[in-house]
């Protein structure tokens, strides 16, 4: 299995050509670069599911066929792929959960890119990066229990796990879900000190 870093790398060029496609009109052609990154990652992660928070992570936005709940973000510029690799890119390199350390840490990163993201009038792009956090670390197997674990992680699955209308291009609805994550995070934060 290859690092995360790498999975990154070899996923955020072509992202960003679709990016540079879509600005410029192309969202067809931007969304089938998207999803040929999806199906060409796919067979290479059928066994990742066993893995760490960030391989199981990866192992279900590569799964095409089986909808998420981050999938309502996706609007008619932006598909569900362009969704999943843009989680993806943003996904914390977490494997266990052995400390608070290792949540607090994950989290701080998690705001410090999608809190610029969101002044920057990306609200979708912040919530994806708050929501592929939260997944990694549902996900992380839990080594060692500490004070406040089980509430921590509850609260991120619940964020994870809420159900929410479809936003597409609403803005207040992107708004909405930006923030929504944020809370999660700020609540798990707060559950750590």
């Amino acid at each position: 299995m290859f690092p995360l870093a790498r999975w990154q790398a070899a996923l955020s060029g072509s992202h960003s050509e679709a990016q540079r496609m879509r600005s410029g009109g192309f969202t067809r052609e931007a969304y089938l670069i998207d999803q040929t990154l999806l199906r060409a990652c796919a067979p290479l992660l059928a066994d990742e599911a066993a893995g760490g928070g960030w391989q199981r992570a990866l192992a279900v936005l590569v799964k095409g066929d089986a909808p998420l709940l981050l999938d309502a973000v996706a609007g008619d510029d932006f598909g569900v792929p362009s969704v999943r690799v843009r989680a993806i890119l943003a996904l914390p390199d977490v494997t266990e959960i052995d400390v608070p350390e290792t949540v607090g840490r994950a989290i701080s990163a998690a705001i410090a890119v999608g809190a610029p993201t969101y002044n920057d009038g990306d609200t979708r792009g912040c919530g994806i990066i708050y929501w592929a956090t939260a997944l990694a670390l549902t996900l992380a197997p839990v080594t060692r229990g500490f004070n406040g674990q089980a509430r921590a992680i509850r609260t991120l699955r619940n964020a994870v796990e809420e159900p929410f209308a479809p936003i597409g291009n609403n803005a207040p609805a992107l708004d909405d879900f930006a923030w929504r994550m944020r809370r999660a995070l700020d609540a798990t934060l707060d559950t750590l000190r």
